[in-house]
This record gives structure tokens, C-alpha cells and sequence, in this order.
């Protein structure tokens, strides 16, 4: 046999270093050195570097979802959502119809007219 380290099964050398180790695959660099892997406000409830009170909280804000959950919680547990059914299908047979159908198909594609 010509080449003793050659793999058998594909001819190729061998990837063993000097002592017949592999060598160990190399550390993948960080995308952004020096930039935490997620944003403060992403942070969980009770982590010191989590922004409290009115900080910015940027996208994901946890103190607007919240207060979206509080909002919706009490519409539904008032019963408005049958009332606001009702009034979104008066405005969809009004004269505005046509262009609020415009604008859900604009929106479904991602676009806003």
C-alpha cells in the first residue's frame, strides 16, 4: 500500500494528528463580540439586568404584552366582543366596506395602503 494513513473507505488521508489524536474542531467566533446573546427586556422576570419601570423595553415589550393580555381579558370578560363583531360587520355593509376589505388583503400580504 502506497500511503499507510490513507482511509480504506474513501482513499483519503487521515484527519489523526502526531499522537493519533483528531484534532478538536475550532471554537465558532461570537457574531457580535461584546453584545449579550439577547436584549435586557427579553430577559426573565427577576433578572437583575432586566429593565424595571418605565425603561425602554424596545421590541418584544413585556409591559405592552401585558397590557394587551389585561385589555383583552377584561373586553372578553365584559362581553364586548359580541358588540365589536357586530359593529365590524355593519362597517364591512357600509360604504367603508370596500376599502377595509382592501386593507385585510393589503395586510394579509404584508403590505399597508
Amino acid at each position: 500500500m502506497k500511503n499507510e494513513s490513507a482511509n480504506r473507505t474513501t482513499g483519503s488521508s487521515s484527519a489523526r494528528g502526531q499522537r493519533g489524536r483528531v484534532p478538536a474542531p475550532a471554537k465558532p467566533k461570537p457574531r457580535h463580540p461584546g453584545v449579550s446573546p439577547a436584549p435586557a427586556a427579553a430577559r426573565p422576570p427577576g433578572d437583575p439586568r432586566r429593565p424595571q419601570g418605565d425603561e425602554l423595553e424596545g421590541e418584544g415589550s413585556y409591559s405592552a404584552a401585558q397590557r394587551y393580555r389585561e385589555g383583552l381579558e377584561q373586553s372578553v370578560s365584559e362581553g364586548a366582543t359580541k358588540r365589536l363583531a357586530e359593529e365590524a360587520a355593519e362597517a364591512l355593509d357600509s360604504p367603508e366596506g370596500a376599502s377595509l376589505r382592501k386593507a385585510e388583503e393589503a395586510a394579509k400580504h404584508g403590505r399597508s395602503e
